[in-house]
């Protein structure tokens, strides 16, 4: 009778330590203690117990993300003799060599994979040719392209999106263009993250004007523009200092009802306050603010730098030509000009404000050297 309680009691006793240990996995993952997590799982593996993969491709993760890649491949290792590693797990681990540099070792997984049968989908895919092409490498992309065709994958928007902007980068708009007929010849429908990366490439290209009518398109290709598309053209736009140009587009932009944002009034005053127009800027910051947007600090910089600019120069105007007592427009106090750099920027000022020198330090000098001693002067020199 004691016997069979025994053999009763001893499976939920394991099941509870196993438990146990896949909680301290669990929280040592979450905290970031990857080396932690790593002898965990080998204790675990060394027990007899079964390993969770979910856990196994959290760590995989955590490990390639700290720089600790050969650890992420001694997990995979561990996974693939103790249990069943997905495809998930072996994405993880093929995305931590493409940031590592390692691209020789990432397509080495692939090989790894089909041995386990697990063929690589899609995002295997995806995350080799978006490193080729992150690297400029667009020719190995390509040959992905006809390696992903061949494993009988169908290429998302996602792969299109990734080679067209290589394409914009290294062969220019004409191949970016070929990307996107054939993107839609297999039946894939470009969204606004497509269509945006086309913008960019042609207002890179100083091809702002065609970026436009690109954009007014969108509509026909049965895709409404969004404030990410307009906010690109209007960037490219205002790179050529053509602000009016910039207004206009805002305009459509609320014709149409897509609500500017907070990146799209600054982009404008920023170029408002470099062409001296405050203002209108002025007029834009009251705006943005009357439709419920918070400005930032990318919003008011440009008003600020551009107002003190502004003032700046009537003062230095003012101290160096005029010669007269003048009043200080940010401190709101007098200051009485005893002398001036005739060469230089500079004046020397009295000014009697405690306000003014509160929290000014005097300059301090070394010790300096007696004019009369020559030994002293000698050793200056």
């Amino acid at each position: 009778m004691a016997s069979a309680e025994a053999k009763t009691t001893q499976p939920q006793t394991l099941d509870s330590k196993e438990s146990h240990y896949m909680k301290l996995l669990s929280r040592s993952c979450k905290a970031g203690k990857f080396n932690e997590s790593l002898y965990f799982l080998e204790y675990m593996v060394g027990k007899g117990y079964k390993l969770d993969v979910i856990l196994c491709t959290k760590l995989i993760k955590g490990l390639c993300s700290s720089r600790s890649v050969d650890k992420a491949v001694r997990v995979m290792d561990i996974l693939e003799s103790h249990g069943e590693p997905d495809v998930f797990a072996y994405n993880a681990l093929v995305s931590g060599f493409c940031k590592a540099g390692r691209i020789e070792s990432a397509i080495e997984v692939l090989g790894r994979m089909k041995s386990r049968r697990c063929p690589p989908d899609i995002v295997t895919y995806n995350i080799l040719i978006g490193c080729f092409c992150t690297r400029g490498k667009l020719d190995l992309a390509l040959e992905a392209l006809d390696r992903l065709l061949d494993d009988k994958c169908q290429p998302t928007v996602v792969t299109f999106t990734i080679l067209i902007e290589a394409a914009l980068l290294q062969g220019g708009i004409g191949d970016a263009m070929k990307f996107l007929d054939e993107m839609m010849s297999q039946g894939l429908q470009p969204d606004n993250y497509t269509y945006t990366a086309i913008i960019r490439g042609l207002c890179r290209e100083g091809m702002v004007d065609a970026a436009y009518e690109f954009l007014k398109s969108l509509p026909s290709r049965e895709c409404d523009p969004d404030v990410m598309s307009y906010n690109v053209l209007l960037r490219g736009l205002l790179s050529y200092k053509r602000w009016e140009d910039g207004e206009k587009v805002v305009g459509e932009m609320l014709e149409t009802g897509v609500k500017p944002n907070t990146v799209t009034y600054s982009l404008l005053i920023n170029s408002l306050c470099h062409e001296g127009k405050l203002d209108r800027a002025k007029q834009l910051l009251d705006d943005m603010i009357s439709r419920g947007l918070k400005p930032d600090s990318y919003s008011y910089d440009p008003l600020i730098s551009a107002y003190y600019k502004a003032q700046w120069e009537i003062l230095r105007s003012v101290l160096c030509e005029n010669y007269i007592v003048i009043e200080l427009v940010f401190m709101n106090v007098f200051a009485l000009v005893l002398a001036r750099g005739i060469e230089c920027d500079i004046a020397l000022l009295a000014v009697e404000s405690e306000e003014f020198w509160k929290g000014a330090e005097p300059l301090r000098f070394g010790q300096l050297p007696c004019l009369q001693d020559n030994e002293e002067l000698e050793n200056c020199k």
